[in-house]
């Protein structure tokens, strides 16, 4: 029972994402690409975030919130902004992306950092009610 809950767990906080109405909620783990010949990845850090649309316009939404990540450096505390776009949308089924900027600090002792983040994000939302909605 206890594998369970933890596997679902981080199953959640590697590829979760959930809105509706003008919020939303990300949670994932951050990958960095390794400079060796042999190419591979490695695992970062993770992230949450959350944000509040703000404008919708006819092709894409302006959001802005706050993200904490922890990567293999420091844990950092962002202030973002970005867009949504939409690309298709069929049955309960859409698709769309994030661009987002963030600026922020990395929370080193005794003195702060600046710290910034910029990210594309491409999801498959399943909506399960109108305006909730739950994807990877």
């Amino acid at each position: 029972m206890i594998q369970k809950l933890l596997f679902t767990l981080a199953f959640i906080f590697s590829f979760g994402h959930s809105f509706g109405q003008n919020w939303d909620m990300q949670t994932g783990i951050l990958f960095q690409p390794s400079r060796q010949e042999l190419p591979n990845t490695n695992l970062n850090g993770l992230y949450i975030s959350s944000n509040y649309s703000f404008t919708q316009f006819n092709h894409f939404t302006l959001f802005g919130g706050l993200e904490f990540q922890g990567n293999s450096w420091a844990n950092h505390l962002l202030v973002n902004t970005g867009i949504k776009y939409p690309f298709f949308q069929k049955d309960n089924w859409l698709f769309d992306t994030q661009l987002s900027i963030g600026n922020g600090m990395a929370l080193f002792q005794p003195t702060l950092l600046y710290s910034h983040s910029s990210k594309i994000l491409f999801f498959a939302n399943y909506m399960t009610k109108k305006e909730n909605h739950w994807g990877i």
